[in-house]
């Protein structure tokens, strides 16, 4: 079972996990971004470009559940290093689908199937994400992980739309996909490696039982809280009653300081309540939310580039595929970081968003 991250740890998968965030956006706005100049050597008109970039997103649909499901049931590292190393593959593919000897119908069809696979591939990074924050980072570091991970969605974005489009001016609409991809393919591969070498190693008790401190419990079928194990990081549930092996029970995070050690209060172990979710009106409003976001933002991330190519021709393409993103990589930092402040405080977080 999965253990919680341990602070050098959150670091680290911090880190691996916002460089290959930036990866996965730039890959996916490497395309509206040279648009232009493939419309323009294929022949194609808008609506036949509108078509195959849209048709990412049919693809992105597709594997959500399944990369969360995945990731609960494997790990979401693991989930995340192996379809990267898909879309990352993919990303290089679309430079050599124009030379192959076909009809210009079954080149378009190609790039259509590419397109799709690549947003089937890239749709099991956020739903992983999410399984990952909900099963190794403690909740008081939740937000700000997520957040700092998040950035690197909107700093590779900033990156494809600079480097990106002068790669794609200067030295043809190829170089960027080529590049990207190749480079996050490389990422993808020590992270394959990474995740694969620490899954071997053993993770019995007695490791854990020297890092013994004074802030987690011990915590059985009933929820009764003793010190008889004690654990810098993480506490051992135990399901008495259904006699449950050693190799069957988890270890999870408990932040001694939310909880009375005089007067524990219990707090079962159960399967998510789906009516209940459904009357809440937060996630309705997160919902709402959500969709209204994407909506607006994939629409301006598929049509900046080519709606300032039509009507300012003349113009440097770099600056306006980088400027509307500027703003957002220092806001969702910031968002990150107030949302954890206002959890630690006991504040609603809902007007945040």
């Amino acid at each position: 079972m999965a253990t919680m991250w341990s602070r050098t740890e959150r670091h680290k998968w911090m880190c691996f996990l916002f460089i290959g965030a930036v990866g996965l956006y730039a890959s996916r706005a490497v395309m509206p971004i040279a648009s232009v100049a493939i419309a323009s050597e294929l022949n194609w008109n808008r609506k036949e470009m509108g078509f195959m970039m849209g048709i990412f997103f049919w693809g992105y649909a597709v594997t959500q559940y399944l990369g969360g499901y995945l990731s609960d049931v494997f790990g979401g590292e693991i989930v995340i290093a192996i379809s990267s190393l898909g879309w990352s593959i993919l990303t290089v593919c679309f430079i050599w689908l124009p030379s192959i000897n076909l009809g210009s119908n079954d080149i378009y069809g190609l790039f259509i199937i590419t397109r799709f696979l690549l947003g089937i591939f890239q749709g099991f990074y956020y739903p992983s994400l999410a399984s990952l924050m909900a099963n190794r980072v403690q909740v008081s570091n939740r937000n700000i992980t997520f957040a700092v991970i998040t950035a690197g969605t909107h700093l590779g974005t900033i990156l494809c739309g600079s480097l990106g489009s002068y790669l794609a001016e200067n030295d043809g609409w190829r170089t960027p996909f080529f590049w990207i991809g190749i480079s996050f393919f490389a990422w993808s591969y020590i992270v394959y490696l990474i995740v694969t070498r620490e899954t071997k190693r053993p993770h019995k008790l007695h490791l854990i039982l020297p890092r013994i401190l004074t802030n987690s419990y011990f915590i059985n079928k009933n929820v009764t809280i003793s010190r008889e194990l004690k654990s810098e990081n993480f506490v051992k549930i135990l399901d008495v009653e259904e006699k449950m092996t050693p190799s069957e029970s988890t270890f999870v995070y408990v932040d001694s300081k939310s909880i009375d050690n005089d007067s524990v209060s219990s707090v079962p172990l159960r399967h998510l309540n789906w009516s209940l979710l459904f009357r809440h009106k937060p996630f309705w409003v997160m919902l709402l939310a959500n969709f209204v976001h994407n909506n607006t933002f994939y629409i301006i991330l598929n049509w900046c580039p080519s709606y300032f190519h039509d009507n300012y021709p003349d113009a440097r393409s770099w600056v306006f595929n980088m400027v509307p993103w500027l703003i957002i990589f220092p806001s969702v930092l910031l968002a990150g970081a107030l949302a954890d402040h206002w959890i630690k405080t006991g504040n609603c977080i809902i007007f945040l968003s």
